[in-house]
């Protein structure tokens, strides 16, 4: 995890080897703590699918352990093509 700005991260992930031998990365998971009350921006980095439901509506969930519940969470989701290519001919995309 990367703190880009007080309320701002890159998280990023690392990918799995499908069975065709393909990299994939489409599921996350991650954990935060002792952070204030306020809005938060966690750029989730190192997708591989071109497209995604994020951007038809979908929303992230925030499992609350003091609540005990699992809420949809997020404002203004979205998912893109990465600015920087990590490995030759492979394009990322970033879910923030």
């Amino acid at each position: 995890c990367i703190q880009i700005y007080s309320n701002e991260y890159d998280l990023e992930m690392t990918s799995e080897t499908t069975w065709k031998g393909k990299a994939a990365c489409q599921w996350y998971y991650f954990s935060v703590a002792s952070l204030k009350p306020g809005k938060y921006c966690f750029n989730i980095l190192g997708f591989v699918k071109p497209a995604s439901l994020y951007n038809s509506g979908l929303r992230p969930y925030l499992y609350s352990k003091k609540a005990k519940i699992w809420s949809v969470v997020g404002n203004e989701v979205c998912y893109f093509k990465h600015r920087v290519v990590k490995k030759k001919n492979l394009d990322t995309f970033v879910l923030s």
